[in-house]
C-alpha cells in the first residue's frame, strides 16, 4: 500500500508521502509537497501521485530519541509552527493506493470534538475510487471535493 496526507489550507495544500517501517508503523518521508491553492490545476493530483509512488515499506525503524528532531524538520518543511495549529486551520485526509489501483480517500476530525491535539478518520466522508474505470480529472475533483467540506464540525 502507498499513503500519503494532505492538508489543505486557505493558502496551500500541503501533501505529506508517508513510510512503513519495519515495525509496521507509519511515518513521514521525502517528498513534502506544497500546491498554492490558486495553482492547482492539475499540479495538485501530479504532486499527490508523485508522493504516492515516493511512498516505501520496510524502510528502517525509527528511534524515539530522533522523533522531536524529524517533527520539527517536517514542520519546518510544511511551513508551520505546531500539529495543533496546522490541524485547526486545514481540512484534511489521507490517501492510500492499493496494489489493484483502489485509491482510498480518507477525511479527517478532531479525535476530541473541537479540540484538535489528534486526529481520526471521519468515516461517513470515505471515498473509494477504482483508478482503472476513473480518470485522473475526476480523482481530482473528488478530492478537492472532499477537502472543501468541513469535519471539524463532526
Amino acid at each position: 500500500m502507498h499513503f500519503c496526507q494532505v492538508y489543505k489550507t486557505n493558502k496551500e495544500y500541503i501533501i505529506v508521502t508517508k513510510s512503513q517501517t519495519k515495525d509496521w508503523i507509519w511515518v513521514t518521508d521525502e517528498p513534502i509537497l506544497r500546491v498554492a491553492v490558486a495553482d492547482s490545476d492539475s499540479k495538485l493530483i501530479e504532486a499527490i501521485l508523485k508522493a504516492l509512488k515516493s511512498s516505501r515499506t520496510n524502510i528502517p525503524n525509527i528511534s524515539v530519541e530522533k522523533k522531536p528532531l524529524l517533527e520539527k524538520e517536517t514542520l519546518k518543511k510544511m511551513g508551520q509552527k505546531s500539529y495543533t495549529d496546522l490541524y485547526k486551520k486545514s481540512n484534511s485526509c489521507s490517501i492510500t493506493r492499493d496494489k489493484n489501483g483502489i485509491i482510498t480517500i480518507s477525511p479527517y476530525k478532531p479525535y476530541t470534538p473541537g479540540k484538535f491535539s489528534s486526529l481520526a478518520v471521519a468515516e461517513e466522508g470515505v471515498v473509494q475510487v477504482d483508478m482503472s474505470v476513473t480518470d485522473v480529472s475526476e480523482l481530482e475533483d473528488i478530492l478537492i471535493e472532499v477537502l472543501e467540506h468541513d469535519y471539524k464540525k463532526y
